[in-house]
């Protein structure tokens, strides 16, 4: 009971910081893993599996075929604070450019030119026109990231040809380590507590 009284109070101490959260596909990072997963189903997305503090679904994500993956904080924490997007894997440098670039652009339009970006593929590899190689051999450096009020976004290439982008709610985010702060401090003072019993117990 203290436990629950705890995180509440937690909770409405964060309202004042938690005035929007990022959204995906209309949807805000926040709340239960489950409710939130059942929203991009409403949105056609198919439900895959789940693993631990995360779930995968398939669907279209702005007409591109890919995974998304819900991630609650952890595994006893259920708050959705990330969720990533990965496209198809791509057999052509021309294609997997293209649509990195295209999807760059659609973020940039709503959240402005990226805060940092590099787009290096190791210069033996151009050279030869063999940037899909150089890939396979993450000899690579190809990411943009945006950083914008309560949102962080990153984009990058994935060794196996795909475009990866990730998007985390920092309002989420510090709540779950809040809460998970709190949940720690209760096992310690549990833990106190149990050794000052047995140490009362061996004085008795």
């Amino acid at each position: 009971m203290k436990r629950i009284i705890c995180i509440v109070f937690l909770c409405c101490s964060c309202l004042g910081s938690i005035c929007a959260h990022v959204q995906f596909e209309g949807i805000e990072l926040t709340g239960t893993k489950p409710s939130f997963v059942e929203q991009l189903q409403r949105k056609g997305y198919t439900f895959v599996c789940d693993n631990a503090n995360k779930s995968v679904l398939e669907g279209k994500y702005h007409g591109f075929p890919c995974s998304v993956v819900v991630y609650a904080y952890s595994k006893s924490i259920d708050i959705v604070y990330r969720v990533e997007v990965v496209t198809n894997s791509y057999t052509q440098w021309d294609d997997l450019s293209h649509e990195y670039d295209r999807i760059e652009q659609r973020i940039s339009a709503r959240y402005g030119m990226p805060t940092d970006a590099t787009k290096m593929i190791y210069p033996p590899f151009v050279e030869e026109h063999n940037e899909m190689l150089g890939i396979s051999l993450n000899a690579f450096n190809y990411h943009s990231r945006w950083e914008v009020d309560n949102a962080i976004i990153r984009m990058s290439l994935t060794s196996d040809a795909c475009v990866e982008i990730r998007l985390t709610d920092r309002n989420s985010e510090k709540m779950g380590k809040k809460m998970q702060q709190v949940s720690v401090q209760k096992a310690v003072d549990e833990t106190k507590e149990a050794i000052g019993n047995f140490l009362n117990v061996l004085r008795d």
